[in-house]
């Protein structure tokens, strides 16, 4: 069965989280809780996982890698007066 999966995200450049193999990554980032969310649809019996490389970039700071070619766009959350835009890296 699949069900949707929330993954607390830290508030650094890059992270690696652990998802089931195969989730599928929603595009919003969100605020809950004080906390920065994201969301994934993932298969319950999936027993292998699979290492997921989430970078957020605050509004202004530089930017270190060709975005464009090796990550995706999720979304954009705002905390305080920290605005960071979240992307994950293309499999």
């Amino acid at each position: 069965m699949k069900t949707i999966w929330k993954f607390e995200l830290e508030i650094k450049n890059e992270q690696i989280i652990e998802m089931p193999k195969n989730a599928l990554i929603l595009q919003t980032a969100q605020i809950q809780n004080g906390r920065p969310v994201i969301w994934a649809v993932c298969d319950d019996e999936e027993k292998e996982k699979s290492n997921v490389i989430i970078l957020t970039l605050g509004t202004g700071n530089p930017i270190n890698v060709n975005i464009q070619l090796r990550f995706v766009y999720i979304g954009t959350y705002q905390l305080g007066s920290f605005v960071g835009h979240v992307f994950v890296k293309k499999s």
